[in-house]
């Protein structure tokens, strides 16, 4: 889970865009069919997202509906058969679960600098600070 502050939010027919400030000035952006009664920007949210939903890209992307970039660091790499295990440091720490095919594809080693993409479907509040 993330730290973040909600900064922005837009609603239309019970659809919400929300935009996240999270520690470091990272901004996410998240669309949910529901809020929280009263959610307000300025509230403390933690965020999140699977493993399993980022993209990861050599290069940056461009042209596509991906809105949420974060440039990090492949600090591991674990790679089986089936998926591969990347554990990635920036202006955020996690992991991205890919295929082993996508990883051999792109060449990935520990070390490398890539660019990990989540969309905004995939973004969740875990839960708001004053809960």
């Amino acid at each position: 889970m993330f730290k973040a502050q909600i900064s922005d939010i837009k609603g239309a027919a019970d659809i919400y865009e929300v935009e996240f400030l999270l520690e470091g000035g990272l901004k996410f952006h998240g669309i949910f069919l529901e809020l929280k009664p009263g959610a307000a920007v300025g509230d403390g949210v933690r965020i999140g997202f699977k493993n399993t939903d980022v993209v990861l890209s050599r290069a940056p992307l461009r042209d596509v509906s991906l809105q949420n970039e974060i440039r990090v660091k492949i600090s591991d790499l674990k790679l089986g058969e089936i998926l591969c295990v990347a554990a990635l440091e920036g202006e955020l720490k996690f992991e991205a679960i890919i295929s082993a095919k996508s990883a051999r594809e792109l060449a990935l080693r520990v070390g490398d600098e890539v660019y990990a993409y989540v969309s905004c479907g995939a973004i969740y509040i875990h839960k708001y600070d004053n809960d």
